[in-house]
């Protein structure tokens, strides 16, 4: 995984790009499949409640193990592509909590 980031002269964070290297078989079906998982990612943003967030989570991890099984992503790819989801739910997970508290 390789993480850049473009800090501003006054040491704010302008831009941070997560780049992970998705390794895998299986051909046009496996590249589907894989931008199907970063869709879905990508899809934690979305949800209004903690319960949602949780229920991506799963939805998530259920998928990567498949993609993983059908040789689609290496145990490599899918264990930095988790840590990286774990850390978007650790924030999705403040973020509609907050919100619903209020």
């Amino acid at each position: 995984m390789n993480v850049k980031r473009v800090v501003s002269g006054d040491g704010s964070l302008q831009v941070s790009q997560t780049v992970i290297p998705l390794e895998g078989s299986g051909g046009e079906l496996g590249k589907k499949a894989v931008l199907f998982l970063t869709r879905l990612i990508e899809s934690i943003k979305k949800a209004e409640t903690e319960q949602q967030v949780v229920e991506y989570y799963y939805i998530i991890c259920g998928y990567g193990i498949c993609c993983k099984e059908c040789g689609f992503l290496t145990e490599k790819s899918l264990e930095d592509l988790m840590h990286l989801v774990e850390h978007i739910v650790d924030l999705e997970m403040d973020r509609t909590g907050a919100s619903g508290k209020g």
